[in-house]
């Protein structure tokens, strides 16, 4: 097998555990069995018949990301509609190149697409990146009032941008609604950490127990996967 194509196979093993948080001995079969250690982590973790396809555009994307969006840019050349467009602006969101994701997003929904929710939500997103709170604001209040609005990223990134643009009090009101028992941990910790910078230090401790509480319940995947939050919760606890 050529060389580059091992190294392709290592690094998107070793992204695929990273991401999925496996057991991390994988690494050491991977990186001194670079052949054999990388199949049998894909058949044993990764690969199905029908995800062949998708492992291979995810490493053509971890090698070289700018493939997807050459790839996307000359599809929506040859045939301009929303989902195209749409695709392209993922593309770019994807790389973290929010300025163009802003762009394609909002050329999107001009016309009759200009309530779509997916893409309001992505254009709070690329905003909020970009630290254009006006923007977030702006565009949080146009799907506000939606049925998943509240239990959404964009609902985070709203409150946050409220207390960015001077809107204390809305920013308390909306950071409120991620507190959600079992769900949203890296939001609760940054709402307790709100609430202490206002001064409300006994909600706060509120919020942190109770995450505190609910770590001890949760399965080895989940502690992996919050393992930084939980951290940071009992950190910031001692410091009450």
């Amino acid at each position: 097998m050529p060389y580059y194509l091992i190294v392709a196979l290592q690094v998107y093993c070793i992204y695929h555990l990273y991401k999925h948080t496996n057991n991390y001995y994988w690494i050491f079969a991977i990186l001194f069995l670079p052949v054999l250690g990388s199949l049998v982590y894909l058949f044993t973790h990764v690969i199905r018949q029908r995800d062949v396809a998708k492992v291979q555009d995810e490493i053509t994307t971890i090698i070289h990301p700018t493939k997807k969006v050459n790839g996307l840019k000359q599809k929506l050349q040859f045939l301009d509609t929303f989902s195209n467009r749409v695709a392209l602006a993922d593309a770019y969101f994807e790389i973290k190149d929010y300025a163009n994701a802003v762009d394609h997003y909002t050329e999107a929904i001009k016309g009759n697409f200009d309530n779509d929710y997916y893409v309001i939500q992505q254009l709070i997103a690329s905003h909020f990146h970009r630290n254009n709170f006006k923007a977030v604001v702006d565009y949080a209040h146009k799907i506000q009032k939606e049925v998943n609005f509240e239990t959404s990223k964009g609902q985070y990134f709203f409150a946050l941008a409220l207390e960015e643009t001077g809107q204390s009090e809305l920013a308390d009101t909306e950071f409120r609604k991620v507190d959600k028992r079992y769900s949203n941990y890296a939001e609760r910790l940054a709402l307790a950490k709100f609430l202490v910078k206002k001064s409300k230090v006994n909600d706060a401790k509120e919020i942190l127990n109770e995450i505190s509480i609910e770590a001890q319940y949760m399965n080895k995947h989940n502690r992996r996967l919050h393992r930084t939050t939980i951290k940071q919760v009992h950190e910031v606890l001692q410091t009450l």
